[in-house]
């Protein structure tokens, strides 16, 4: 699959949120391209308060005034409705028009349409599309919000890449490494200076080192990470250094 192929498209969005939406799920799966057919004025202000950190994605969008110019240079185009009525025969299942898709994608541009937020892609426009698709949803409401729909669908055509991904480590990083003994004693050598500075048991002596133990023991079978070492000996720090300036 080639995420690059894969053009996202909203016909007639008439909610600034919804598009900025749309472009912050386009960017967390993995994808770049999102175009839009006859928005309203003056969207981008708002959609970029949605779109959040995805207003690259936003900057590359391109406006269109119809479909036809909108899909005029794809190669295949799949448009998203919860109606069939006498189109049955364009209609592709879920499944199907995801694994479809991925296998173009790898030499062709791709497009998948999604209409109006009130009443979904009109008759012209699901008759231009090449294949027609619903999104899975319970029967007594089908009908999914925009930005909604688009999420489904590219995690849907993402999921299998972004699998690949995380079980070959790609989104690992120092942050996760897991420490071995030398690193949780230092983390516990701090944890129980700050625990003596407030006083901790105090007056109750030997009470503190079956604590330390128990902790220990605690570290050890859920595995700590070096970024929970670095919190633990933060907080700890922050802790004695209080302390000490009270006295």
């Amino acid at each position: 699959m080639k995420p690059a192929n894969v053009h996202i498209i909203l016909s007639h969005p008439f909610s600034a949120d919804n598009i900025g939406a749309a472009a912050r799920a386009i960017k967390n799966m993995g994808f770049s391209k999102l175009r839009l057919v006859a928005p309203r004025r003056n969207w981008r202000k708002r959609a970029a308060i949605l779109a959040c950190n995805a207003k690259d994605i936003l900057d590359q969008t391109e406006v269109f005034p119809n479909l036809q110019e909108a899909t005029s240079d794809l190669n295949w185009t799949v448009g998203t409705t919860c109606r069939t009525g006498s189109r049955r025969g364009k209609f592709i299942s879920f499944d199907r028009f995801i694994e479809n898709a991925r296998e173009k994608t790898s030499a062709l541009k791709v497009g998948i349409v999604f209409g109006r937020e009130d009443k979904g892609l009109n008759n012209a426009e699901l008759d231009y599309c090449d294949k027609l698709v619903s999104l899975p949803s319970d029967e007594h409401y089908p009908s999914l919000n925009l930005a909604q729909s688009v999420m489904v669908t590219v995690f849907s055509l993402a999921r299998e890449r972004l699998g690949r991904a995380s079980q070959s480590g790609a989104f690992e990083g120092k942050a996760d490494i897991l420490l071995d003994k030398a690193g949780i004693q230092s983390a516990l050598r701090i944890l129980e200076e700050a625990l003596e500075c407030v006083g901790f048991y105090k007056g109750k002596a030997g009470r503190l080192d079956p604590i330390m133990k128990m902790t220990e023991a605690l570290f050890k079978r859920a595995g700590m990470h070096q970024y929970e070492s670095q919190m633990i000996k933060g907080v700890s720090a922050r802790v004695i250094q209080k302390m000490t300036e009270r006295k």
